[in-house]
């Protein structure tokens, strides 16, 4: 009686872990008969990753209600959660068809239920927005849902539509409203739920994916390391899609290829796993990215699968998956010197994009389309759509989606043009201050540019403010501590010190320790 009264307080507390252990405890035979604690159950196993589970508890259910025992209208309340589960379960597996026609109940209802079923009813219909890229009418269905997140028992429902909020936000383009979002949801989480509840580390692998974007490299890998605790249980794909992802491409910018590999290792096994078609889409582009990055050209080949070729015009998992596939395909093309074919897979790729007001996803194509421009040898063209895609990526602060694509040396050749031709307006003060950032951000150890000249008798204002961290670690720099003695000091790991330093590096414009020591002196910073 104790399990059954608290079970749905456990879930909607994040706490699913603590409710299938104590369920395991009890006499299975005593379990049966009590459609509240399967329906729990159920929830736990859904938002757990256990379809089989799902499907045991939910049988137990419909036995009772068949058997048509207690209040008629509690009965029809608790049919419409069993419906509401199986759509949980759907986008669970990464499927959206159905979700729209099994939630329609618990949306009809809203007033007159539990708010649990009308917030999670409305987040399910946002993931389907989300991937039918009905950006807009998720943002709105979760501005009605606030009122029903507010008033459930635990944060889980609100985490969840505040990622999802912030997901539909991102697709328009509206980063740091996204940001926003899942800066609170990460918040909620860790008051309501505990700072390493299962919550919180869904909520830690999107704003650990929009600090790397920013280039927040440690913050970044703090939280993307939080969320790759929860393995095959992390949540709806596109949170494992940025856990491993992202930590990848943080791998390799430290320079650690093998770690990066290892990586995509682990989350292609929770793909296989779980059967996530475009989870394996996705990191397959990742893992030829990365084959290409180190010149295995034939292990990057052996990655390609079939259906690249003709993308669905309308928005959809089906759809993103293919767009993967061809990415990928374009990708190796490009290697292959092959740069018209790219071009034209890339092309409708980015139409397709737009087509379906996919902002986020066409500007970033539109780096990889730029590259292969120029590898077509039309500097015109490639200059073009890398103007147009750094006024976008200006607007919401991109820096990783240019670096990651090896776009630096057309940056620097446009800056060049720019600083050339004063005449002709380019690019916008805000593009050309961000095309600054991005050089400086880009420069590795001073190899492609150098650190910038200072002209006589001006001081040089910083792109980007150091953080408080950043200070302190300049500071022991500047008494002659190494990274060991600075990592013992601070409290942090050796790996997050190099970390200070690359982006100290990056934002300094400099290439050496007594040159970073030098510049913030200079700068007034420390004394």
């Amino acid at each position: 009686e104790l399990v059954e009264r608290d079970a749905m307080l456990l879930v909607e507390h994040s706490r699913m872990a603590t409710l299938l252990g104590l369920v395991h405890r009890l006499p299975a035979r005593r379990l049966v008969d009590r459609p509240r604690l399967q329906i729990a159950i159920a929830w736990a196993h859904c938002l757990t990753h256990h379809p089989e589970g799902v499907h045991r508890a939910l049988a137990c259910v419909e036995d009772s209600l068949a058997q048509g025992l207690g209040n008629p209208d509690a009965s029809e309340e608790l049919r419409a959660e069993t419906q509401l589960v199986r759509g949980a379960n759907e986008i669970y597996g990464d499927r959206i068809e159905l979700v729209e026609a099994l939630v329609q109940p618990c949306l009809d209802h809203a007033e007159e239920w539990r708010p649990w079923l009308a917030a999670v009813a409305a987040n399910l219909l946002s993931y389907r927005f989300i991937h039918t890229a009905q950006f807009e009418r998720a943002r709105e269905l979760q501005s009605w849902a606030r009122k029903f997140h507010d008033r459930t028992v635990g944060p889980f429902s609100g985490v969840y539509g505040l990622c999802f909020a912030g997901m539909a936000a991102a697709g328009q383009g509206a980063l740091d409203i996204a940001a926003a979002h899942f800066q609170e949801a990460l918040e909620q989480a860790r008051a309501g739920a505990g700072r390493h509840s299962h919550a919180a580390r869904l909520a830690a692998a999107l704003w650990g994916q929009i600090q790397y974007e920013r280039n927040e490299l440690p913050e970044a890998e703090r939280l993307l390391e939080e969320s790759r605790a929860l393995g095959a249980e992390g949540g709806v794909v596109d949170f494992s899609l940025a856990t491993y992802a992202t930590l990848a491409r943080l791998r390799e910018v430290a320079g650690d290829l093998a770690g990066a590999h290892e990586l995509l290792d682990e989350g292609l096994e929770t793909a296989q796993r779980l059967r996530f078609e475009r989870l394996t889409a996705a990191l397959n582009t990742e893992r030829v990215r990365l084959y290409l990055q180190e010149g295995a050209i034939q292990h990057a080949e052996r990655m390609v699968e079939p259906g690249g070729d003709e993308c669905p015009e309308t928005a959809g998992i089906h759809a993103l998956v293919c767009e993967y596939r061809a990415l990928t395909q374009s990708r190796i093309e490009y290697a292959r010197g092959n740069s018209a074919d790219a071009v034209v897979r890339l092309r409708k790729l980015v139409a397709h994009a737009h087509a379906n007001g996919r902002w986020l996803a066409e500007t970033t194509l539109q780096f990889p389309l730029a590259r292969a421009l120029e590898g077509l040898g039309d500097h015109d063209a490639a200059c073009a759509v890398l103007v147009a895609a750094l006024e976008a990526g200006a607007r919401q602060g991109l820096v990783r989606s240019f670096l990651d694509e090896n776009l630096l040396p057309l940056l620097i050749r446009l800056r060049g043009t720019v600083q050339r031709d004063r005449s002709v307006n380019l690019l916008s003060n805000v593009a050309k201050r961000h095309l600054d950032r991005l050089i400086a951000a880009g420069t590795d150890d001073g190899k492609s540019t150098g650190p910038p000249r200072i002209p006589a008798g001006g001081a040089r204002r910083l792109i980007e403010p150091l953080t408080e961290r950043e200070l302190q670690t300049v500071r022991m720099l500047a008494n002659g501590c190494s990274n060991k003695e600075i990592a013992r000091e601070l409290g942090i790991a050796v790996n997050t010190v190099k970390w200070h330093l690359k982006s100290l590096y990056s934002k300094l414009c400099v290439s050496r320790r007594t040159q970073a020591v030098a510049e913030v002196k200079r700068l007034g910073l420390i004394d």
